[in-house]
């Protein structure tokens, strides 16, 4: 019976093993995910600061143009589509600007969740080792305890033998007076 809530309370220490190296594995994940997405939004970044410096160059190209429309006559509704189409690409990349800009919102918002998140699972790792060790010293407790009893079971069962060797020889001195 002993043995069986020694099993049992190994049984759960193991199950709370895995539960913590599974909650390690996911702080570990957490923190892939956070670095990954830290690289991406400079990526990001760098991307919108190379799209202002090109819409920059693209400004000065259409002011030059604009000078030269009295020399370019005849390319005056080309330069006129190609001002059509940059006014739209700026409206795209300011409309993805502010995409970027929000996206950079919730993943700040993202981040300190997960630096939360992070901070709760580290206090719950620290509860868990805790209670890791409590449970461990009531198990060598418990074993010790079971090594005393079993040792006091083995010395009963001696006396036992013997009164029960002796019984048995009281019986028969027993039959033999009442012989005479």
């Amino acid at each position: 019976m002993n043995d069986a809530k020694l099993d049992l309370l190994l049984s759960q220490m193991e199950a709370m093993q895995l539960q913590q190296n599974s909650q390690g594995e996911h702080v570990r994940q957490l923190i892939h995910i956070v670095g990954s997405t830290n690289a991406k939004v400079e990526e990001l970044t760098e991307d919108v600061r190379q799209i202002k410096q090109d819409v920059t160059v693209l400004k000065d190209d259409v002011s030059f143009l604009k000078q030269d429309v009295t020399v370019l006559k005849d390319d005056v509704s080309f330069l006129k589509q190609d001002v059509t189409v940059l006014k739209d690409d700026v409206s795209f990349l300011k409309q993805d600007v502010t995409v970027l800009k929000d996206d950079v919102s919730f993943l700040k918002q993202d981040v300190t969740v997960l630096k939360d998140d992070v901070s709760f699972l580290r206090q719950d790792v620290a509860v868990l080792s805790e209670d890791m060790s409590d449970l461990k010293s009531d198990a060598h407790q418990l074993k010790s305890s079971q090594q005393t009893l079993l040792g006091i079971q083995k010395e009963q069962q001696k006396i036992l033998e013997r009164l029960s060797v002796r019984s048995l020889s009281q019986e028969a001195d027993i039959a033999e007076l009442k012989k005479f």
